[in-house]
């Protein structure tokens, strides 16, 4: 009897530690401690100033998007997951977002479910101070110090795109962590390009912002979650 129990204590660790040495990291809810790579930026909030004006971005989308192929191979890390909270960044003198996102599926690179990061979009606000510095008074010359300090300018998107928001669910095809650069906020991630951001609709399909139906040809197309892992996998296993 003693024997048995022996065996059967012995069977019972050899299964518990096999299951220990494979984590399922496949879902936030498996994945090891989670890290933040969070940076800390010169951020501003745009409830203090005054909009005094806007302008949109020369980006040509038409020329920027690439294939989800392309975009697969290019990128160095691939993520899905959700924007937790949002903030203005102006230090280029033009408007940009920097977001923190956590994530929840990763298909590329070492970043893990349940690591949150921050990452720049072009787009938001800029204040007309920052703006100055950077550009030159222009057309601000007749504006006392005090109203400049108090202004800010709102700068669009392309195409009218839409920014980030919390709560937004993106599939992000990433380069590596800005090397903080002249004006960068280091460590933090920049999409790859201004197309390879997806965004989860109300339908629960994802895709790319379109200016209007069929802007970029028949080639342009959304996925189920199910459907781009899919896709993802097949592409990343070439």
């Amino acid at each position: 009897m003693k024997k048995y129990l022996s065996l059967l204590l012995t069977s019972l660790l050899l299964f518990c530690t096999g299951c220990a040495s494979s984590p399922n990291v496949a879902s936030i809810e498996d994945a090891p401690e989670p890290t933040d790579y969070t940076v800390a930026a010169d951020t501003f909030d745009p409830s203090q100033y005054q909009q005094i004006g806007s302008f949109s971005s020369i980006i040509d989308l038409e020329s920027l998007l690439p294939t989800l192929e392309e975009l697969a191979e290019q990128s160095d890390n691939i993520v899905y997951g959700r924007v937790l909270s949002t903030q203005n960044y102006d230090q280029s003198g033009r408007g940009q977002t920097l977001y923190t996102f956590e994530i929840q599926r990763s298909y590329r690179g070492n970043l893990l479910p349940g690591d949150t990061i921050s990452v720049v979009a072009d787009g938001g606000y800029v204040r007309l101070s920052r703006y100055i510095a950077v550009n030159g008074s222009g057309h601000f010359e007749d504006m006392t110090q005090q109203e400049i300090d108090a202004s800010m300018i709102y700068s669009a998107p392309a195409m009218g795109a839409p920014l980030p928001e919390e709560g937004d669910i993106y599939l992000l095809f990433l380069d590596q962590p800005l090397a903080g650069e002249e004006y960068e906020p280091k460590g933090a991630y920049s999409e790859h390009l201004f197309s390879s951001r997806f965004i989860c609709g109300e339908d629960g399909t994802l895709s790319r912002y379109v200016p209007e139906e069929n802007y970029y040809g028949e080639g342009e197309r959304s996925y189920t979650l199910e459907e781009m892992e899919r896709h993802l996998s097949q592409l990343l296993a070439e």
